[in-house]
């Protein structure tokens, strides 16, 4: 089964995987797909933006990890992933555990 492991966007959860539960070729870019992602961890869904690096496989057919090679040496690259994760604002002037706190989320 297709999956990718990164940040979820939502949860925070770190090196979450991603299940791939859909796809889109993109009709103006060779070798670029959309690709949509579940987290393991919230359930939450992301879009990703591969490219299938002209081996013509669809990400939905790829065995493990996207960005493993297959059994074919078929790889893909993560163009970017949205929504992007987004880093906390930490007020001003607040003590440095606090801080901490702030920026683990």
């Amino acid at each position: 089964m297709a999956s990718y492991t990164h940040d979820c966007p939502y949860c925070a959860a770190k090196n979450s995987t991603f299940t791939v539960a859909g796809e889109h070729k993109h009709l103006a870019k060779a070798h670029a797909w959309s690709v949509l992602l579940i987290c393991g961890s919230c359930g939450n869904g992301a879009v990703a933006e591969v490219s299938d690096n002209g081996n013509r496989t669809p990400p939905l057919k790829h065995p493990h990890d996207l960005t493993l090679r297959d059994q074919h040496g078929g790889v893909f690259t993560v163009l970017g992933l949205y929504p992007r994760v987004q880093l906390p604002s930490i007020p001003e002037h607040l003590p440095d555990t606090v801080a901490k706190a702030f920026r683990e989320g």
